[in-house]
């Protein structure tokens, strides 16, 4: 499995926005299968990608022990 973690900096202001967002869109990647080039990418990332400061720095990391 591959866990990737990612830092999102809000625009000045619309940090509980941000997190309202990030909230909806949790209910779309949880119905996901595979996920970056999927089809519901544009509408998880519709929710919040407007109020982000930049791009978000992202990490992948392979889990290979334990569940």
């Amino acid at each position: 499995m591959i866990v990737e973690i990612g830092i999102i900096t809000a625009q000045e202001g619309k940090g509980a926005a941000l997190e309202a967002g990030l909230t909806k869109a949790r209910e779309v990647i949880s119905r996901a299968d595979g996920f970056r080039d999927g089809p519901l990418f544009p509408q998880w990332r519709g929710h919040f990608g407007h109020l982000m400061a930049g791009r978000p720095d992202v990490a992948h990391y392979n889990v290979f022990a334990g569940d």
